[in-house]
């Protein structure tokens, strides 16, 4: 007690309390004491911590400055911008008022010019016949009546140009007097509607600057807030507050110096108070209890923040999902809007392009119906080349019998003859033999010529050759035949078969060029066909509405490609029929040679010619097999060309099939697109309340947001908290393991009763490495939550990103609402300079029926004048012909009039059919000013539920604030808990302290028991009394060994209660984990449905793309189809041109072979 209270005493005294002291008030000075060292921490903590919150508010301040300058000049430049937009708006809208009603005073003046022009013309027609009158009446009239009439008319047409003179110009004055009212009336109007429009301008901006003040401070303020007013002021004293802050922190230093050698002899002092620490040992265990309680209530706290905190975070990804899906589907919404608008677009241009095809299809279908009639008449020629064909073949055949049959004649006349020779000279049988194998070689090379002849000048040869033998069977005759044998020899014969073989050349080169002319038409003919089959099969996709037309041109078309299809064939045939005639004939040939050749003459030409001649018709022989090799070449061709068209036919049948699936498919997908459509516009206004439901949501979210990131911070500053109690651990730890070493040097040096001690402290080395051990887990878990809570940290700055986006998002919204908002303003004036313009052309209606009424009046003073003057005239019989001359050319003026009325009339129904158009044009206008009207009503809801919300948020951020103020109180608790943990280990220490001085103590008593055992080992009668005081001794020690072993108890219930604590962490930590790895895996998931949809937008942008890129890809195919079209038209008119031309020069040529004198 007294060494406690010279230890409070001394305190006092350093704290400077110098008051009397009462032994009954020790304890609670203690307390005092202890809990004034607390608030002194706590004080020091919580200034360090203000001073660093205000540097950073200092930093971001000054960081700020720049930005709250610029925003000033920003704002003055905005607000003296709009102000100079407004005075040239307005000055704008004065020069065109002014401009309007100087257009309509002109108007006005030219109508008038025009009005008083027909006046002035009528008083001069008027005037005229007044002088026509007088000078057809002077002759005829009397004298006395002369004067008489002469003076009455001067009478009234005085008296009338007076009161139609004070009429017209009261008229004219009563007019103007109405133009310029109703002048002045407008120019009011329109000063009225400009003046509107000026309170509306300024009401806009009033609205606009009370926005920007809305929120926060005016403008003015902002203005001064500029960062580079006073900076010179602002570093001066901003130097004088730095060195302000040197000199306080030096001070401060010096204090914490004194205050920490004060804190020191507090210590030292607190180690003679230990023994007072068993008192308050049960009160610290009830406290214990009670922070136990407290912090499992803490932990269930924390715990229900937590799920809370994963509630609301999967709220958020709830909502961002759907906010995410609801962006998508307006995207998508729009994209679809686009297309539809796109497709009218088309099909608006499809309209006008199927009227423009139409129209093409007609001049087509003219141009088909002159195509097939020259294919007709095309087919009568080619008909008629066929006929002329047969006809040439049958000739041919008829001219190969007759040769055939003249060379049996010549054959008998030449045994004849041979006969005769032998009777009548038989020595000459040498010369005979010679002269008949000249003979015979002659026969076979004219058989071999003939057999293949066209001409019939061939047969007038053979006649001519031969007919001298067949009258002359005499022997003189004879001789004179075979001199003219011998002066023609075989090199004539072989002239006659090289001259047959040219013309059998001829022909199979004509027909074959004929042939393969005739197939090549057909083919142009068949692709041409092909092509516009192809482009009628195309033209039903741009054209749905004109299918029955297409698939009946069509379906013409196709009958068309039959008929030409039937036509190839039957050439084909032709020319299958004219190669077996050909092959006929080169057989009749060879079989004449082989019978000429195996006829056994002996004589042989041994002329040079005549072998050149022989090998000559070698070659041509093989000419005339590589030609038969050709023909069956083209014969090949021909069956291939056949086996294409076919195979094309198919092939386009497939096609058309297809193509007409293809327009099926297509008129459903207009269908179900036209359904969708209304179906996507109600989706549209459903996805548009939820938008806004969903912007409430959000608005929700951000304020959940705010109060996790307030949950974040207190749960920071918490780890805080324990990391520095688990530093403080730490030390306190190393301190006690110092301390055992030294204890264990000391314990060392004692004899074998500290054995016990010295397991007893192995134990405690044992506990400490296993605090360790456990120090170190805690401090890789620590680095394990440090690092969960920066992912957090980054996780929470994508959210804020996110957010800011969406916010930017909704900003754009904004910005499209207010551009809205200009032009249902724009379309407002519009109405207004249109409902001026209605009430002008009204005026001017009005103006027109007044002139109305005036010519009517003026009308019947007119009748009324005629029927004056027609009184008059009855009295003057002399002058009845010319009133009713007068009369005439009245009634015609009349009916003149009648018919400008009419006219006049008719012009009025115009403008009030255009002005029912205006009217009507008008209402719609309203229709839509209603509906714009509606649309800025919802939203000025919208802005007034947001303006609701934000009430709200105000009101959520306030409970947020008073539920951080109590989680900051119940810290505040925690802290105190902690610092009482932390004084009992200062107490432990203490009695660690106390137990080393007493062991010196015992060791220093042992030391001077030996030194009195050595004085007295010669006094062996003192060994009683010292045995007595040696029991003594070690009773005493015994005791102190029991003390000793109570301490230790101590320690381990400490170690155990301290062990719980860790695992009480560890369990709280483990639960962080958890809720770390749950929003990890809800984090992962929502990446991946991201990745899904982003993949399935890209998927679908390439579709898109794909789909476009058909589109370009048919456009110019059918681009590039049309000028095929046009190409190919072309060349058929060339191929059709080059037709006739060959068929003109053919007939020519054939002409010169028929005739050759022309």
């Amino acid at each position: 007690m007294e060494k406690s209270f010279a230890q409070v005493r001394k305190e006092l005294d350093d704290l400077g309390y110098t008051e009397t002291l009462k032994p009954e008030c020790l304890p609670l000075v203690r307390r005092l004491l202890g809990d004034l060292k607390i608030t002194t921490e706590s004080l020091r903590k919580y200034m360090k911590i203000s001073q660093q919150a205000l540097e950073e508010r200092d930093n971001l301040k000054f960081g700020a400055e720049p930005y709250k300058c610029d925003n000033a000049k920003l704002i003055k430049e905005c607000n003296e911008l709009h102000l100079a937009f407004i005075k040239f708006k307005e000055q704008h809208e004065k020069v065109q008022r002014d401009l309007r009603g100087k257009v309509v005073s002109l108007e006005s003046q030219l109508t008038d010019c025009g009005i008083e022009k027909q006046k002035l013309k009528l008083k001069v027609q008027e005037l005229e016949q007044d002088l026509k009158g007088p000078a057809k009446r002077v002759p005829q009239l009397r004298p006395k009546s002369q004067i008489t009439i002469s003076k009455a008319k001067t009478d009234i047409n005085k008296k009338a140009q007076a009161i139609m003179a004070t009429s017209d110009s009261k008229m004219t004055k009563l007019s103007e007097d109405i133009r310029h009212l109703k002048d002045e009336q407008i120019q009011l109007l329109k000063n009225n509607d400009f003046l509107m429009l000026q309170l509306e301008n300024r009401d806009q901006e009033i609205k606009r600057l009370a926005s920007l003040l809305e929120g926060g401070r005016p403008t003015k303020a902002v203005v001064n807030d500029c960062c580079y007013k006073n900076i010179d002021n602002k570093f001066g004293t901003l130097q004088d507050e730095i060195t302000s802050l040197k000199r306080e922190k030096t001070a401060l230093q010096n204090q914490l110096t004194e205050s920490l050698s004060k804190q020191h002899e507090a210590m030292r002092r607190a180690l003679s108070l230990a023994e007072r620490n068993k008192n308050l040992e049960e009160e610290l265990k009830d406290i214990d209890k009670i922070a136990l309680s407290v912090e499992a209530e803490c932990n269930t706290t924390v715990k229900s923040n937590f799920e809370k905190v994963t509630r609301l975070q999967d709220k958020v990804n709830e909502s961002q999902i759907q906010i995410q899906n609801l962006e998508m589907s307006i995207y998508k919404l729009n994209i679809e809007k686009t297309e539809l608008l796109t497709e009218l677009d088309s099909v608006k241009l499809e309209k006008k392009k199927l009227q423009a095809i139409l129209d093409s299809e007609s001049d087509e279908k003219k141009r088909l119906t002159d195509r097939l009639n020259n294919f007709t008449i095309i087919e009568q020629d080619l008909n008629l080349e066929i006929d002329r064909l047969l006809r040439l073949s049958s000739d041919q055949k008829r001219r190969i019998s007759e040769l055939e049959s003249d060379l049996t004649a010549e054959k008998r006349l030449f045994q004849e003859t041979e006969n005769t020779l032998r009777k009548h000279r038989p020595s000459s049988d040498t010369a005979a033999k010679t002269k008949s194998s000249s003979n015979i070689k002659h026969k076979s090379s004219c058989r071999k010529g003939l057999s293949a002849r066209d001409d019939p000048e061939s047969k007038i040869k053979t006649k001519r050759e031969h007919s001298p033998p067949s009258k002359e069977r005499s022997g003189g005759k004879g001789i004179s035949y075979d001199l003219k044998m011998k002066s023609k020899c075989c090199c004539e014969a072989g002239g006659c078969i090289k001259w047959m073989k040219e013309l059998l050349d001829k022909e199979i080169e004509l027909r074959q060029e004929q042939a393969t002319q005739q197939i090549d038409a057909l083919r142009n003919e068949k692709e041409f066909y092909m092509k516009e089959y192809h482009k009628l099969l195309e033209r039903p996709k741009s054209t749905p509405s004109s299918s029955d037309k297409s698939s009946k041109q069509r379906d013409d078309l196709l009958n068309r490609i039959k008929e030409k299809d039937q036509i190839i064939a039957t050439l084909q045939d032709d020319l299958k029929n004219l190669t077996n005639e050909k092959y006929a004939l080169t057989s009749r040939l060879e079989a004449q040679s082989r019978e000429m050749s195996t006829t056994d003459f002996d004589d042989i030409c041994t002329k040079t010619t005549c072998k050149r001649r022989n090998r000559e018709l070698d070659v041509h022989r093989e000419e005339v097999k590589h030609l038969e090799r050709e023909n069956n070449s083209l014969k090949s061709k021909i069956q291939s060309l056949s086996e294409t068209s076919l195979f094309n036919e198919e092939r386009m049948k497939k096609a058309f099939q297809e193509m007409e699936e293809h327009i099926t498919r297509l008129e459903n997908e207009r269908r179900d697109l036209v359904i969708s459509q209304g179906t996507n516009r109600s989706n549209v206004s459903h996805l548009e309340d939820e938008c806004r439901i969903l912007r409430e949501k959000l608005q929700i979210a951000q304020k959940e947001a705010n109060t996790q990131k307030a949950n974040y911070e207190q749960l920071k500053i918490l780890h805080d908290q324990i990391n520095r109690a688990l530093s403080d651990c730490q030390t306190q730890l190393l301190r006690a393991e110092s301390e055992t070493q030294s204890l264990q040097s000391k314990i060392g040096n004692t004899h074998r009763e500290a054995s016990g001690y010295e397991r007893e402290v192995a134990r405690l080395q044992g506990d400490v490495d296993v605090m360790k051990t456990q120090l170190t887990k805690i401090d890789k878990e620590k680095d394990e939550l440090l690092n969960i809570v920066d992912d957090k940290t980054e996780k929470i700055d994508k959210l804020e990103n996110e957010l800011r986006d969406k916010k930017n998002k909704i900003g754009a919204l904004e910005k499209e609402i207010k551009d809205l908002c200009r032009k249902i303003r724009t379309i407002s004036e519009e109405n207004c300079s249109n409902d001026s313009q209605l009430r002008a052309i009204k005026q001017e209606i009005n103006l027109l029926q007044q002139d109305l009424d005036n010519e009517r009046r003026c009308k019947e003073i007119a009748v009324q004048e005629n029927r004056r003057l027609q009184d008059d005239m009855t009295s003057l019989s002399l002058d009845c012909k010319d009133a009713r001359k007068e009369l005439e050319i009245s009634k015609r003026q009349v009916e003149d009039l009648k018919r400008q009325l009419q006219h006049y009339v008719a012009e009025v129904k115009r403008t009030e059919d255009l002005i029912s158009q205006k009217e009507l044009e008008r209402t719609e206008i309203l229709d839509q000013f209603r509906n714009l009207s509606q649309e800025n009503n919802v939203l000025e809801t919208t802005n007034h539920t947001l303006e609701s919300e934000a009430t709200q948020t105000r009101v959520q951020l306030s409970v947020a604030l008073d539920h951080t103020s109590d989680l900051e109180r119940k810290i505040d608790n925690l802290e105190a808990i902690i610092r009482s943990y932390e004084k009992q280990i200062s107490e432990l220490t203490c009695q660690v302290a106390s137990m080393e001085m007493q062991m010196k103590q015992g060791t220093s008593s042992k030391e001077r028991i030996s030194e009195e055992i050595k004085h007295l080992k010669d006094l062996c009668v003192k060994l009683d009394n010292e045995k007595d005081e040696m029991k003594r001794e070690i009773r005493n020690k015994e005791d102190q060994k029991m003390a000793l072993e109570r301490k230790m108890d101590l320690f381990t219930r400490e170690n155990s209660e301290l062990k719980r604590a860790l695992d009480k962490d560890k369990d709280s930590q483990d639960g962080l984990e958890r809720l770390l790895n749950e929003a990890r895996q809800d984090l992962v998931e929502q990446r991946l449905l991201n990745e899904d949809l982003q993949n399935e937008i890209s998927t679908l942008r390439g579709k898109v793309d794909e789909l476009q890129e058909r589109l370009a890809v048919s456009t110019e195919q059918l681009d590039l189809f049309q000028e095929k079209a046009f190409e190919y038209g072309q060349q058929n008119k060339q191929l059709r041109r080059d037709i006739a031309n060959e068929r003109f020069l053919r007939s020519r040529d054939d002409d010169s072979k028929r005739y050759p004198s022309l």
